[in-house]
């Protein structure tokens, strides 16, 4: 027996199982006294009196020892079975204490609310749940239990009220003050992120003649690769240097020329004064390093706290050393080097904080161009997989969602468009765009003094580095085109076999955005977007070849058969109605042998316009046989199926045809049966309305026939 026992479960003891049993079996008891009236009123004689201490006295003990249980685990959660026993127990204290003291008329009454309100706030959701049910259940039962609902309604309705007021109330502001807490941590997150992106900007060693690429290639995961990257360099090398040099504070600085401002971005100090933000860099003695882009040193201190610029208070530093971090011969930082004692730095020690500079310069190089070949290895990875996406994908609609999608993986342009060349000349069809709220998609244009016509007459890419320095805005679709902060444009025709079928056109609010290695990528991925929208056309060729008449361009009886089991099961499914109409021309095969072939065909094609014309778009029309059509009119009863056939019938009697022959005109006779009222079943649906055809047929053509008529 022992085997087989799991030794990682044991037993409670007795003493746990009556502490688990005791509270809710005395609550359960305390609940049907309350209910059945026994508690109620003054307790008199002793056995009442002890009846009363009990359900009043055990509550109050057992919360003790739950607070002081809470209290000595070091704030840990109660767990939900304590929490639950909790709340049953302050609501059956309150009643008690409320049956006996007046009942409906209690003073106690508002005790219960409150208490209602703090179970529902501070304890866990599932015990101030119970704590609501159990409050309203005993609020309702016991008035009805004792004949009290009916004479007090009004007083019964209030206090339950009154306890879902309290009860929800509190769980709602509970609620709206973790959202609101949530959105101050959201917006601390937010800014404190924004602070480590925008120092990693500043690690960057980029061309200075172009300071907004900064912006170009940003992307949070490298800005942050960047940051934590950096910082681990720079404490080695100011461990190092605090060591050697045995300085008081020894940090890292950078330099914002525009703002003239100098940030701490790295310390190792022995300070609690030392400024880890930002601060003037116009005043002090770091300014005659930053502006002589020399090395500064002076011993002889202590200096005033605004000498130094980076402490908040006096401090009693007596030699400092400021070395200029260069890049060519621009200033971007400063490596900065203080101590207590008198000692001037030498120049041995110059040296080796030269050499510490030139390190946190030499790793600013490394991490840039780490992060550069990590970019350019993560575009041409999108561009693979930008790639893939597109060769599985075969619909139009999704080729163009896919290109926008994948492409702006790449690199995050501000807008982007795929425009089509349409039939006419120099006209064209915005596709596709992103984002689609730009107000352009689907719109048309032509002419020929646009970017798109330009790119797409000589099949040659058009870049603008700086497009608002233009002397003339170029027109990119249109002359009333709602494109706002246009800097940097990118046009890259769509080639198939030597023609040009549209343009790609990609905007960016950034200047320099368009690099040369992006105008490489976007080429490819323009012609993957050009052979994938060719094999989408084809493919919905051959679909449409499948489902439609070559003729008529209507739907075929295949496509008939494939669509009618659908139509009818929804039909059956929301319990709607749908008539099926069978039209034939009269004497057709009198006009292919009076006019010839070449006219029949054109009465057929005249004919299938005015059905497909007449029609709804859920609705279903298809040629069946040689002059045979079938309608399906989705939820349409008998009286507006013959409506709709009639006005058919008179339509196609209207057409008139010119041949050399002479000039003629045609009827038509049509049929029609209704699901359910004729038949659920989708042969005899056709059958029937078939059968209508006929009979229209033999009484003497030109004419509609229900089938609920014969």
């Amino acid at each position: 027996m022992d085997a087989k026992r799991n030794p990682g479960k044991t037993t409670p003891p007795l003493r746990v199982w009556l502490e688990r049993g005791l509270s809710f079996g005395l609550a359960l008891v305390a609940a049907i006294l309350l209910i059945g009236g026994v508690i109620s009123g003054r307790p008199e004689g002793p056995l009442a009196l002890a009846a009363a201490a009990v359900f009043l006295l055990y509550p109050m003990g057992r919360l003790a020892y739950l607070g002081y249980a809470y209290v000595h685990t070091n704030g840990e959660s109660l767990g939900r079975r304590r929490s639950v026993e909790s709340a049953i127990l302050v609501v059956i204290f309150f009643f008690v204490l409320i049956a006996i003291t007046g009942g409906l008329d209690s003073p106690m009454t508002p005790l219960l609310y409150l208490a209602v309100a703090v179970l529902t706030v501070f304890l866990q959701p599932l015990a101030g749940a119970v704590a609501l049910a159990l409050a309203c259940g005993l609020a309702l039962l016991v008035p009805l239990a004792q004949g009290l609902l009916m004479e007090r309604p009004g007083a019964v309705a209030a206090q339950i009220l009154f306890l879902l007021l309290f009860g929800s109330l509190n769980a709602l502001m509970r609620r709206l003050d973790k959202g609101v807490q949530g959105q101050r941590a959201e917006t601390q997150l937010a800014r404190i992120m924004g602070d480590i992106k925008q120092e990693a900007r500043r690690f960057r060693l980029l061309d200075t003649s172009r300071p907004d690429q900064t912006e170009l290639n940003h992307d949070s995961k490298h800005d942050l690769a960047a940051y934590f990257e950096i910082h681990d360099v720079l404490q080695d090398i100011l461990n190092q240097q605090y060591l050697a040099l045995r300085a008081y504070t020894c940090a890292v600085m950078w330099y914002d020329e525009e703002r003239r401002i100098l940030k701490n971005v790295e310390a190792c100090t022995d300070s609690r004064l030392l400024v880890h933000g930002e601060f003037s860099a116009d005043l002090g003695i770091l300014h005659g390093a930053l502006r002589s882009r020399q090395p500064v040193r002076l011993a002889g201190g202590p200096w005033a706290a605004r000498q130094l610029g980076y402490y908040r208070q006096d401090e009693q530093v007596r030699a400092v050393c400021a070395m200029p971090i260069l890049n060519d011969e621009h200033v971007l930082g400063l490596l900065v080097v203080d101590r207590l004692d008198e000692r001037p730095f030498d120049d041995a020690e110059l040296d080796v904080l030269a050499i510490a500079a030139k390190q946190v310069h030499r790793a600013m190089v490394n991490e840039d161009l780490l992060r550069n070949l990590d970019k350019n290895q993560n575009a041409y990875y999108h561009l693979a997989e930008a790639s893939k996406a597109l060769s599985k994908t075969l619909g139009t609609k999704d080729v163009l969602r896919t290109a926008l999608d994948t492409t702006q993986r790449i690199a995050p342009f501000d807008f982007g468009a795929i425009v089509m060349k349409r039939d006419q000349p120099h006209e064209y069809e915005i596709a596709s765009c992103w984002p689609e709220n730009a107000g352009l998609l689907s719109a048309v244009f032509e002419g020929e003094k646009n970017l798109v016509d330009w790119v797409v007459r000589r099949n040659q890419m058009l870049v603008y580095q700086s497009f608002d320095n233009l002397p003339r805005r170029p027109t990119i679709f249109t002359p009333d085109e709602r494109l706002n902060d246009v800097r940097s444009l990118l046009v890259v025709p769509l080639n198939v076999m030597a023609q040009t079928s549209g343009a790609f056109v990609m905007v960016s609010s950034q200047p320099e955005f368009f690099t040369e290695e992006l105008q490489h990528i976007f080429g490819i991925i323009a012609n993957q977007i050009a052979v994938s929208l060719e094999n989408s056309t084809m493919v919905e060729q051959l679909e449409q070849m499948a489902t439609t008449d070559g003729l008529t361009k209507l739907y075929n009886k295949r496509y008939f058969e494939e669509r009618i089991d659908e139509i009818l099961s929804r039909a059956e499914r929301h319990e709607q109605k749908l008539a099926i109409v069978m039209m034939d021309i009269d004497h057709f095969k009198r006009v292919n042998d009076t006019y010839g072939h070449p006219v029949g065909d054109i009465v057929l094609r005249d004919v299938s316009r005015v059905l497909r014309e007449s029609m709804r778009k859920i609705d279903l029309v298809a040629r069946v046989g040689g002059e045979e059509f079938v309608v399906v009119l989705d939820g349409a009863d008998a009286e507006q199926a013959f409506g709709k056939a009639e006005e058919l019938r008179d339509q196609i009697g209207e057409l008139a045809f010119e041949t050399e022959s002479g000039r003629f005109q045609i009827t038509a006779s049509a049929g029609l049966a209704v699901f359910p009222d004729d038949t659920r079943k989708k042969e005899d649906l056709l059958e029937k309305s078939d059968v209508a055809l006929y009979q229209s047929k033999r009484n003497g053509r030109n004419r509609t026939t229900c089938y609920r008529d014969l």
